[in-house]
């Protein structure tokens, strides 16, 4: 046969080819291979995901009841009692114990709450401010 160009036959290339072919057919196979193994792998991880996600919804409505009663604790805790919400024993006024006590003592420590205006001194009448005048 005749040389070509490079000095080497059409045999000589297409033997080359051919090998070259072969190894390019043999990585095909191989990343095939390795494409169905990546395939399955990810539907595994697809499936596990799922089941992530529900865990983490059951996981999030477990967490909204636990805050639920996290916050009938504090409120417990921190006094707020069913004793305010409720009216009070007839002729108490509104019931409001300010003490939580029940004790029914006006706060203050017994002390009348009674606003005076300008010119009004501790007897609640007019105060002098003139000699002579009444």
């Amino acid at each position: 046969m005749a040389s070509s160009a490079g000095g080497a036959s059409a045999e000589e290339l297409l033997a080359r080819a051919l090998v070259v072919i072969e190894r390019q057919s043999a990585e095909v196979r191989e990343l095939r291979a390795e494409n169905a193994q990546l395939r399955e792998l990810n539907a595994q991880l697809v499936r596990v995901n799922e089941e992530l996600r529900e865990l983490a919804g059951e996981q999030a409505a477990r967490l909204a009841g636990a805050d639920e009663s996290l916050a009938v604790l504090q409120r417990m805790v921190s006094g707020r009692k069913p004793e305010k919400d409720r009216p009070g024993p007839a002729g108490t006024g509104d019931g409001d114990d300010p003490a939580g006590d029940g004790g029914g003592e006006p706060p203050g420590g017994g002390k009348k709450n009674v606003r005076r205006g300008p010119g009004r001194g501790r007897a609640g009448g007019i105060t002098r401010t003139c000699r002579g005048s009444r």
